[in-house]
C-alpha cells in the first residue's frame, strides 16, 4: 500500500466523527455531499469520501498556498 497508514486512519476516524453528527448541522457545500452520500450508502462509505475530499483539499491549499475557504449553502 503507498501512504501513511496511521494518517490514514486519523482520516477515516475524524471523517466518520464528523458523518456520525451531520444531522446537527447544515452549512458547508462538502457536508452536504457527504449527507447525500450517507443516504445511499452506508456511514463507512460515507466516511472514506469524507477523507478523501478533506485530504485532497488540504493537498490543494498547500499546493496553491491559500487558506481554507469553505463554500456555503444558500439560506
Amino acid at each position: 500500500m503507498i501512504g501513511n497508514k496511521k494518517l490514514r486512519s486519523a482520516l477515516f476516524k475524524g471523517a466518520l466523527a464528523v458523518v456520525s453528527q451531520l444531522e446537527k448541522e447544515k452549512v458547508a457545500v462538502k457536508r452536504c455531499m457527504v449527507k447525500s452520500i450517507n443516504r445511499t450508502s452506508r456511514k463507512k462509505v460515507a466516511a472514506i469520501a469524507l477523507a478523501n475530499k478533506t485530504i485532497r483539499t488540504a493537498f490543494a491549499m498547500q499546493k496553491h498556498n491559500k487558506e481554507y475557504q469553505p463554500k456555503l449553502l444558500a439560506a
